[in-house]
């Protein structure tokens, strides 16, 4: 048996779990320029969330494109690094899952009009501790008509690396693929310190009402915040419309851009210190 890493053995391979090497690079390129082929296209969805494979390699990137066309809810895959348990069969996190806004409390969920390639994972499945077999998945930033990535965090227990993920592909950078699964656990100051490390300058501020919020994102751009839930910590906020009313944000944890009622986003925002980046990075 290998190696034990987030309570799962596993054949370690030396690369922390991702691919970075050229190989790779091509493969990622192949697949964002087939993949772009299809946008706008509508090939029959499959009635899962998973792509449905197919032989031909272009038909199986059609699929992929057009699944993402419509944003829905979405939980975060089990990653080497989370704690996890073997549920029904399958491997799944010791947190179970969670839900930071309800249906009802959505106004608004923009289509996806495009998606990205940025690398590509190595999983990890088993129905039981001693059959251990590992996979290769995608992932992916997708976009809606406000052109600002969306990122789902690939562990169920941190998003600390796929909230500076978001923020590197918003001023021009490409994330590193590794840090997305990574055990970034922190506060403010620990996504301040993750941002200069990418040579962005992230500031912390404070935002004490939604009014100042809003003033703020209106001066600097989108604001990293915190919420209430515990395995939600911190949400991307880019927009507060003008009456106060409604709140774009964009949440690793479920990965889709929605746009909440402003109450609903006042029962989990905890006001106060709040992470920018200037405008212009």
């Amino acid at each position: 048996m290998g190696p034990t890493h987030g309570n799962l053995p596993y054949p370690y391979n030396g690369k922390n779990n991702y691919f970075d090497d050229e190989k790779t690079n091509r493969e990622i390129g192949e697949i964002n320029k087939k993949a772009g082929k299809h946008q706008g296209s509508s090939p029959t969805r499959s009635s899962s969330t998973t792509p449905t494979p197919a032989h031909d390699e272009d038909e199986t990137l059609g699929v992929i494109a057009a699944s993402f066309q419509e944003q829905e809810r979405r939980f975060p895959p089990v990653s080497v690094n989370d704690r996890a348990k073997i549920k029904n069969n399958k491997l799944v996190s010791v947190h179970d899952t969670t839900i930071l806004f309800n249906d009802d409390e959505i106004l608004e969920m923009s289509s996806i009009v495009k998606i990205q390639a940025i690398g590509i994972i190595k999983r990890f499945a088993t129905t039981n501790l001693l059959d251990v077999h590992s996979f290769n998945e995608t992932v992916y930033a997708r976009y809606t008509e406000h052109e600002k990535a969306i990122i789902q965090q690939q562990s169920t227990d941190y998003c600390i690396g796929t909230i500076v993920a978001m923020l590197m592909m918003d001023n021009g950078k490409m994330p590193d693929i590794a840090r997305l699964e990574s055990t970034i656990k922190g506060d403010e100051k620990t996504i301040i310190r993750e941002i200069r490390a990418v040579e962005l300058n992230g500031e912390q501020k404070n935002a004490k009402d939604l009014l100042s919020l809003k003033d703020s994102i209106r001066d600097y751009g989108c604001a990293v915040v915190s919420t209430k839930v515990e395995l939600v910590p911190f949400i991307i906020v880019d927009e507060i419309s003008a009456d106060l009313s409604k709140v774009r944000i964009r949440d690793p944890y479920h990965g889709w851009e929605i746009t909440v009622s402003s109450e609903a986003f006042q029962e989990q925002w905890i006001p106060g210190k709040i992470i920018q980046i200037p405008l212009g990075g």
